[in-house]
């Protein structure tokens, strides 16, 4: 898989479920911390502001964290 159809499927996967709740993922750019989406796309997985990350991006917050 290229990593523009990682991107893609990353893009098409926008919940996921945790414990059994179904949870929305977190967009870059929505975490409670500045991961830089304002001067740049993620360090790891190259999304932009409002994107989803890459399945595996070590930059992606977890819901259930509340996106922290």
């Amino acid at each position: 898989m290229t990593e523009r159809d990682e991107k893609q499927e990353g893009q098409r996967q926008g919940h996921i479920e945790i414990a059994g709740a179904v949870m929305e993922r977190v967009r870059y750019g929505s975490e409670t911390d500045d991961c830089g989406a304002d001067v740049g796309p993620c360090h790891d997985c190259g999304v932009v502001k409002g994107e989803l990350h890459i399945w595996g991006c070590d930059v992606e917050r977890c819901p259930a964290a509340a996106g922290r």
